[in-house]
């Protein structure tokens, strides 16, 4: 279920690199998405740009070879703001007036460009004019900042991170990478954002009115490697008959065992999983007109339709045919309507 974009045309992304950039605001995100790379989830490519080729981070750590602001920026690609140390008077000083004006110049028409900022690196934004009429936000401690400075912007509180297309913005520090793992579920699936969190060893968290999530992240917000190699297996290959004797010799535990802790780092049973990611597959698979019930429900391992039916009633309320119907297919793909599901 990963979308495997690993053979596609790289997707550029550009860190700008500032004077007293926090180290973690920086290196968090640029680690999540390298590992695109590391772990041949998707081929990307890193560029580090700014108005000097050598400068310091906040906490004394120098960084050189900065390439400078580019021309022109590529289509597709998306540019992060690390935060940098809060001050009265931060970015505006003649760096950054050179970079706000690179950023209205050069960036502002880019076509399918996004802008993303971590902690204090909203405020560039900001005094770049991106901020006005648009949902955003920064480090806690900033917002009554950020809202005094731009009048115009609509900040949000108490938010891991806040999207306002084109513009991403994150609370900073941690939460930076928190934004990048949603980047990365936009871009390229939500299995290979649960793929990077694990590699991180992090959480899967998201930020408090984001959509619910799929059952591809749901019951992911634990550490235990056994369990995520169970949900893997199941995920791969839903449509199988999985016995508890296949995860037992699967992790080396006990059937007793893998039963137990499964539940206890997901709060649900392996069958209750395993239906839940075929009703998953099963949404998806309705979207085609061509495929009757019947076939829906041998591909994803169901064994009479009826079963199909009854699983899907007792999850959503309804039944997969009034589900298909409420969707309208054209050349856009199917739009949901209003209403729960």
């Amino acid at each position: 279920m990963v979308k495997n974009n690993y053979c596609r045309e790289k997707t550029t992304y550009y860190f700008l690199v500032m004077p007293d950039l926090h180290t973690l605001d920086f290196g968090g995100p640029v680690q999540a998405i390298h590992a695109l790379n590391e772990l041949e989830l998707a081929r990307v490519k890193l560029k580090f740009i700014g108005p000097q080729p050598n400068t310091k981070f906040f906490e004394g750590l120098g960084i050189s070879n900065v390439a400078s602001l580019p021309e022109r920026v590529e289509d597709n690609s998306l540019i992060i703001i690390s935060g940098s140390k809060w001050h009265r008077k931060l970015y505006q000083d003649a760096l950054s007036h050179e970079i706000c004006d690179w950023l209205t110049k050069q960036v502002r028409h880019v076509s399918s460009l996004q802008l993303s900022s971590i902690c204090t690196g909203a405020f560039l934004l900001g005094e770049a004019g991106f901020l006005d009429g648009r949902r955003c936000t920064t480090h806690h401690a900033l917002i009554s900042n950020l809202e005094t400075r731009f009048p115009k912007a609509l900040v949000q509180k108490d938010r891991l991170f806040v999207r306002d297309h084109p513009i991403i913005t994150s609370a900073g520090v941690s939460a930076g990478v928190d934004m990048m793992l949603d980047i990365i579920r936009e871009q390229f699936g939500d299995l290979a954002a649960v793929a990077i969190a694990r590699d991180l060893v992090l959480y899967m968290r998201r930020s408090p009115d984001d959509p619910q999530l799929s059952i591809w992240l749901e019951y992911r917000n634990h550490l235990n490697a056994r369990v995520h190699s169970v949900q893997d297996a199941i995920i791969k290959k839903p449509e199988y008959d999985w016995r508890i004797s296949d995860f037992a010799s699967l992790v080396n535990l006990s059937e007793r065992q893998i039963t137990r802790i499964f539940r206890l780092h997901t709060g649900v049973s392996i069958k209750t999983f395993h239906v839940q990611v075929r009703l998953e597959l099963t949404k998806e698979l309705l979207k085609n007109p061509n495929l009757s019930i019947d076939e829906i429900a041998d591909r994803v391992g169901f064994k009479y339709s009826q079963n199909l039916r009854r699983a899907w009633n007792e999850h959503y309320g309804n039944s997969p045919s009034k589900w298909r119907r409420r969707h309208q297919y054209s050349k856009y793909g199917y739009q949901r309507e209003s209403g729960r599901i």
